[in-house]
């Protein structure tokens, strides 16, 4: 498991509830339908240069990587959050980016581990 993507003790909690993966399965489906949402509220923000409204959905996406188990997400929005505190925020583009390819990263780290699991995992999104 790569732990600079996943929070591996958090994923090793869901597999011991369930070794067939299900249940981590509806954990990361769950996370991203919501993830996307929060993607297009964070563009947004953004977009309106709503820095209030922005950080409130970046600290939301940040609560639900860290439930998801996603660590690289996780601490990426933390990043994001400290640069914008210091009024240090990159391009809007460069941001969602960066959002992207970490969650894009999580969802592979996600399936990897899934497939190493007996059952029936594959219905990841």
């Amino acid at each position: 498991m790569n732990n600079d993507i996943l929070f591996t003790a958090t994923i090793h909690d869901y597999l011991s509830l369930d070794r067939t993966g299900t249940r981590l399965n509806t954990l990361a489906d769950n996370f991203f339908h919501a993830s996307r949402d929060l993607l297009q509220q964070i563009a947004e923000a953004m977009d309106d240069n709503n820095h209030t409204l922005w950080r409130s959905h970046l600290h939301t996406l940040k609560g639900i990587a860290g439930v998801a188990g996603a660590r690289n997400l996780h601490d990426l929005c933390d990043r994001l959050r400290i640069k914008n505190n210091k009024n240090f925020i990159d391009t809007p583009e460069d941001v969602m980016t960066e959002l992207h390819d970490a969650i894009d990263k999580y969802q592979d780290a996600i399936h990897q581990t899934l497939e190493s699991t007996p059952g029936d995992n594959m219905r990841l999104c």
